[in-house]
């Protein structure tokens, strides 16, 4: 029986590199401008170019490290384990995210580096930590939207405010939701299935305010380097944006990625598709928006997705 269930491990591990590496390839190598990306990247870099594509790089541990340290503290009252275990924790999560439909499986991906008894526990303070993210995403894109919005003059005045009052009212809504989650608690006890998973959502009124206070700002220290790392790739690439209109414009990508369900095979299509909607009157064509795109999932998923699948295939499961 164990000689079975060993053999199964060892062919889902195999299962799940032969799916990444798919992954990788259709998104990186079955684009239909590589050759003119690859002319890009090999023969228009200058100097200063490439130290910000670097400074890019750097950014990307720095990025990883602030999700370890939020998502150690969401689950310290579950069970405790130490950085460097919640750091393969996080690039795990990010291997299976790329191979599973709207990234679900970032969340098995994580869990793998608990103890058995605890993983179920760790689901819905997991799902916390995301929705502090998705609320930084929310209003950092409704307020970048306006002043993206402003800068360019597209709506009148007029509409412009009524949008200001509307996003202001959606964040209010949103963060006393986030402040409160009992609420969601009793929402969830009028539904006979959610009853029986009942323990496992308590464990959402475990946190104070400061520590759920916490979790924003760090959630909102992970939004302001990877919009650094996005306006650094989009100037590297000679796009002439400043950098309230790459915030602004940034913003609305990260809000519309946040809500539109794709599976990770077409992520970076609809990636580069919304930065050319948004960023094309900013740059000298399109090769040089899709090189920037291209770049952060490069940086920011590929390569922590390699990483997380050596600590997945060490793994004892």
């Amino acid at each position: 029986m164990k000689s079975h269930r060993k053999y199964f491990v060892v062919a889902l591990k195999v299962a799940v590199l032969i799916l990444l590496l798919y992954a990788i390839y259709k998104q990186v190598f079955h684009h239909r401008n590589t050759d003119e990306l690859v002319r890009l990247f090999t023969d228009q870099l200058d100097f200063s170019s490439m130290l910000l594509i670097v400074i890019c790089i750097f950014l990307m541990p720095v990025n990883w490290m602030i999700e370890t340290f939020k998502w150690r503290m969401l689950i310290k009252r579950i069970e405790e384990i130490s950085f460097a275990r919640s750091f393969s924790a996080i690039l795990s999560g990010i291997t299976v995210s790329i191979i599973t439909p709207a990234r679900i499986g970032e969340y098995g991906g994580r869990i793998l580096f608990l103890t058995g008894r605890n993983r179920l526990l760790a689901i819905p303070v997991t799902i916390l930590g995301s929705i502090a993210q998705i609320l930084i995403i929310i209003i950092m894109g409704l307020s970048g939207g306006l002043l993206f919005a402003f800068e360019r003059e597209i709506l009148s005045e007029n509409f412009l405010v009524l949008l200001s009052s509307a996003a202001l009212f959606t964040g209010a809504i949103l963060f006393y939701v986030y402040f409160n989650p009992d609420i969601l608690s009793r929402i969830f006890s009028h539904f006979s299935f959610f009853k029986k998973i009942e323990r496992y959502i308590d464990t959402l009124n475990r946190f104070t305010n400061a520590e759920l206070f916490h979790f924003l700002l760090l959630s909102f220290m992970r939004y302001l380097v990877f919009t650094l790392q996005y306006v650094l790739l989009l100037k590297a690439f000679g796009t002439e944006i400043s950098i309230l209109q790459g915030f602004g414009g940034i913003s609305i990508i990260f809000l519309a990625q946040t809500f539109l369900p794709v599976p990770a095979i077409a992520e970076l299509g609809l990636r580069g598709n919304m930065a050319l909607f948004v960023f094309t009157d900013f740059a000298q064509n399109e090769l040089s928006i899709l090189a920037a795109v291209l770049s952060i999932w490069i940086i920011n998923l590929m390569i922590p997705a390699l990483t997380g699948y050596l600590f997945i295939a060490r793994k004892k499961l």
